[in-house]
């Protein structure tokens, strides 16, 4: 049933990186024949995320409350609803608005359907479990790099956006047809709305921790993805050049997701894996900016591996820190702190530019954010927040 369930989980997640990549992917249209600037389509890119600061939180709580499958349909309804009011609305204010919608759903569905798949592995295969979750994202990702641009460019941009809401129609009705919940996850849901807000002081410690740990080891692949194109481009690189190489990335932690966690998983060593990734990828990070050119392709695919491989470690934190009864709302506070990192690394990362004037200021981030994964890994042993779940 748990592999079941796994399936039906990683089907219907795929729809949210195919909603995210979709604005990118409908982006040259719109500019075309919108007219709208590249700093508007950022804008409408990054509508998808920020909803996230504010909703992962009480996203745990409607989850706790109402039960993990209501919440993930909700999510794919917004998701629906937003891809739909892009679609349909034809305007750039209403793509907007539908990003914004479909940003909501995303923050359920990311919170709950990863709650899901704890409740389902939890001391069994868990962080293998994860790890195949996780690469639905960069499925869905792709598969939105294969059609939706040629859908905008055949019937409109705004056919591709309505493209994203069909699928995360599809999605909800998979969700609702076959995703169950495990029985003791139903049953650890607090009796009143007051127990739901609840979270123990040790409880909101792991949540937090594991958060850090989350957010900021994935910060490195974000800086890569966000300001490598115009490093390279000071390097003398072309566009196309550019954007082959930061793949990279991307083409490699898809495969290194799934053997890291098989491997990990294996050795029963999470923390030491993620450990054993972390400070690799701080050096390469560190090193990036002075390397000679021949260097740069065999160090992007390093750092794909090294962000990739512990994905299914670290989403197991929670599960090992967390009490059952709040790991719904915990898994709140934990994506809290990734959109967090989400939305003021690269803010940060460009005022550093800005201020030195030099291209290398996001890598060294990147490599500092790295060696602070490993700190707040350790700081979870020695503020007593890292348990042993029963």
């Amino acid at each position: 049933m748990r592999w079941r369930m796994l399936a039906v989980l990683f089907l219907a997640r795929c729809a949210l990186g195919f909603q995210f990549q979709s604005a990118a992917s409908v982006g040259p249209v719109m500019i075309e024949r919108l007219g709208i600037s590249y700093a508007e389509l950022g804008l409408l890119i990054g509508l998808h995320t920020t909803p996230g600061i504010f909703l992962s939180l009480p996203g745990g709580i409607i989850g706790h409350w109402l039960g993990d499958k209501r919440g993930v349909l909700i999510g794919f309804g917004l998701m629906t609803l937003g891809g739909l009011i892009g679609g349909l609305g034809d305007s750039f204010a209403a793509a907007c608005v539908g990003r914004v919608l479909a940003g909501m759903g995303n923050v359920f569905l990311s919170v709950l359907m990863t709650k899901m798949a704890t409740d389902w592995f939890e001391g069994k295969e868990l962080v293998s479990a994860l790890s195949i979750l996780f690469a639905s994202w960069p499925m869905g990702i792709g598969l939105a790099l294969l059609v939706v641009g040629p859908i905008a460019t055949g019937f409109g941009w705004s056919t591709g956006l309505l493209a994203a809401g069909i699928l995360s129609a599809a999605g909800l009705l998979l969700i609702a047809l076959f995703a169950r919940e495990r029985p003791i996850a139903a049953e650890a849901r607090p009796a009143t709305r007051r127990e739901a807000w609840r979270l123990s002081r040790q409880d909101l410690l792991a949540a937090t921790l594991a958060g850090l740990v989350w957010s900021l080891y994935n910060q490195p692949a974000l800086l890569i993805q966000g300001f490598a194109p115009s490093f390279l481009a000071d390097r003398g690189t072309g566009a196309a050049g550019a954007g082959a190489l930061v793949s990279l990335t991307t083409w490699t932690f898809l495969p290194a997701m799934i053997i890291g966690g098989w491997l990990i998983q294996r050795t029963g060593t999470p923390k030491l894996g993620i450990v054993l990734c972390c400070l690799p990828l701080a050096i390469a990070m560190a090193i990036l900016p002075v390397s000679p050119d021949g260097w740069i392709p065999i160090l992007f695919a390093l750092c794909g591996i090294l962000t990739g491989a512990p994905t299914g470690a670290v989403m197991s934190l929670p599960a090992a820190w967390l009490a059952p009864s709040s790991r719904a709302l915990g898994m709140g506070v934990f994506y809290t702190w990734h959109y967090l990192g989400m939305a003021a690394t690269p803010a940060l990362a460009g005022w550093l530019v800005d201020r030195t004037g030099s291209g290398d200021a996001p890598f060294l981030l990147g490599a500092i954010t790295a060696v602070g994964a490993v700190a707040a890994l350790l700081a979870a042993r020695r503020l007593g927040a890292e348990r042993k779940v029963p």
